[in-house]
C-alpha cells in the first residue's frame, strides 16, 4: 500500500521487500577503464580497474552521471 499510496514520492526507485524487510535497491558506477582504442587485450589487461568499486558513485541522472565519469579524462 506503501508504494502505492497518493502521497508516496519515490516513483522510479526500486525496492527490495522481505520477511520484514524493505530496502532501497541502486545501481552505481566506478569510474572504469578509459581507452580510445580498446581491445579485447587492454580489457583483460585492465580487468581489476574495471571492476573496482572502490570510490563508486551512485547518481540520480545520466546527465550528473556523464559529468562525473569525463571530469578528470580531457578531451573525451
Amino acid at each position: 500500500m506503501w508504494l502505492s499510496h497518493k502521497d508516496n514520492q519515490y516513483n522510479g526507485k526500486i525496492f527490495e521487500v522481505a520477511a520484514g524487510r524493505v530496502a532501497e535497491n541502486f545501481v552505481g558506477s566506478n569510474k572504469g577503464y578509459w581507452d580510445k582504442n580498446l581491445t579485447v587485450e587492454k580489457l583483460f589487461e585492465n580487468e581489476e580497474v574495471i571492476l573496482d568499486q572502490d570510490g563508486y558513485k551512485s547518481l540520480e541522472n545520466t546527465v550528473e552521471l556523464s559529468k562525473w565519469m569525463t571530469e578528470d579524462n580531457t578531451g573525451w
